[in-house]
């Protein structure tokens, strides 16, 4: 999250910043632990600003082991 808040220069605890560890913690939920796919779906997110991003991530999450839908 520090790494995703520096670049962004985002605040860690706004509000952008707390919808992305909520998405990051739910793929971790869902298997998803790879340090670098979090990062860059993390990254992703936060560049997309769009609500539907998240859910779709997390479905794609949900249909594969430990990784992302496609990867």
């Amino acid at each position: 999250m520090k790494v995703i808040s520096c670049e962004a220069d985002e605040p860690l605890r706004g509000p952008a910043m707390q919808r992305i560890a909520v998405l990051l913690i739910g793929l971790y939920r869902h298997g998803v632990m790879d340090h670098d796919k979090l990062l860059s779906v993390g990254r992703l997110a936060l560049a997309q600003k769009a609500p539907g991003v998240a859910a779709a991530i997390v479905t794609g999450a949900r249909r594969t082991k430990g990784g992302m839908a496609g990867s």
